[in-house]
């Protein structure tokens, strides 16, 4: 990827490549499957590692018939990068979206402003340029969903939405591709905010496959317990090196 700019993804030795699609029932038969991956290798060690960060919270909880809800993200650069693109990412009931940068400086700059965000168009937005962004730069991510019954894509305006894989479900994630030094740790690249805000603070957060959140409701709204045998993903924050 981006080898104009002499860079590749890293797959280390020994990585399982997993190709994951998701498919929903829609009462139809189901059709051939045409799904297809590639590779294209370097032929030498590239100068620079190109990082897809993803500047996510999933913390919020959409109200039912809400046209304008707000939400936010944020991520700061511990390393100096390159700055490639920028994808806005919700889903059904997105609406718009705005990503700015706060640099050290004290000086902001909006990098990019989505009025009419659809869902049917996953967009990625290259930079005219590579844009050098210095260490300490912070990614700020305003978004807001239409959860009324006057936008067309809503599946249920009566609804309360929360994070999840599915399009009925929403999400706040918008992915920035970025260059780093080829030997860079991608674990120092970043220092976000946790992506299930627990009151600030370290955390460790379980969630059900779909993204709503374990436990019980007095601990975070919408909370329900595990299943035995149930495959769950765990998020923590703040504990440095592990």
């Amino acid at each position: 990827f981006a080898p104009e700019m002499n860079s590749a993804k890293l797959i280390p030795a020994g990585s399982d490549v997993v190709f994951e699609m998701h498919y929903t029932a829609n009462g139809k038969e189901s059709g051939e499957d045409r799904s297809k991956v590639g590779f294209v290798l370097a032929k030498e060690p590239p100068k620079y590692r190109l990082l897809t960060i993803a500047v996510a919270d999933a913390s919020f909880a959409i109200p039912p018939g809400d046209p304008n809800y707000e939400g936010h993200a944020s991520m700061t650069f511990d390393q100096p990068v390159i700055l490639l693109y920028l994808q806005p990412h919700m889903h059904m009931r997105g609406k718009d979206m705005e990503i700015r940068f706060e640099y050290p400086t004290g000086e902001s700059e909006t990098m990019l402003n989505v009025p009419h965000y659809s869902y049917l168009w996953q967009t990625i937005y290259y930079d005219k340029e590579p844009l050098s962004v210095p260490k300490g730069t912070t990614v700020k991510v305003t978004a807001h969903w239409n959860n009324s019954a006057n936008n067309p894509l809503n599946p249920d305006p009566t609804a309360t939405v929360r994070w999840g894989d599915q399009s009925w479900d929403e999400m706040l994630a918008p992915l920035v591709g970025v260059l780093v030094d080829r030997d860079t740790d991608p674990s120092e690249v970043t220092r976000r905010g946790p992506l299930l805000d627990f009151n600030g603070g370290p955390y460790v957060a379980a969630v059900h496959a779909n993204g709503s959140p374990i436990g019980p409701t007095t601990l975070y709204p919408g909370a329900t317990p595990a299943k035995p045998g149930e495959i769950v993903v765990l998020y923590a924050n703040d504990f440095g090196q592990t």
